[in-house]
């Protein structure tokens, strides 16, 4: 029961949930002014849970590439990911991949059931708007600091 709930179950949830925040996230009043009010603590705390389980999942990824051989388990994880699509999912896939690989596919959707309820989805979606935001961040800051 415990695998149907974390290779079926789940990953169906998370689809489910990121869809809902992408669609949220074409209000961009709504996402700005929401952003704007809340405390700068759960903004904070909200920071770095995305980071941490991005370099989590970054480093299970580089793991997997380092560890084991990289001819079969991608193609293994298409597959799985391919019956989930189908809605046919094949467990013996999943439980034929490392327990490695496993961990970072659980993370992965962790991150993206996260990122779904942060405004900074939007950047995941449009990369373009991160540099723009960063570039933005970065004059404000020469700015305040010449004007000291």
């Amino acid at each position: 029961m415990l695998q149907m709930m974390i290779w079926v179950i789940y990953p169906s949830v998370v689809v489910a949930i990121l869809g809902m925040g992408i669609v949220w996230q074409y209000d961009e009043k709504h996402v700005e002014g929401n952003a704007c009010s809340k405390k700068n603590l759960k903004l904070k705390l909200q920071k770095w849970i995305i980071k941490g389980l991005f370099l989590m999942s970054f480093l299970t990824g580089v793991g997997i590439i380092h560890f084991y051989s990289m001819v079969s388990e991608p193609k293994k994880l298409f597959l799985w990911v391919m019956s989930l699509i189908q809605l046919n999912p094949d467990m013996d896939i999943i439980k034929s991949i490392s327990i490695l690989s496993q961990a970072h596919v659980v993370l992965l959707m962790t991150l993206l059931l996260v990122l779904s309820f942060s405004h900074y989805l939007r950047f995941f979606l449009k990369p373009h708007l991160w540099l723009k935001y960063k570039r933005e961040t970065y004059k404000n800051n020469l700015n305040r600091i010449e004007e000291i």
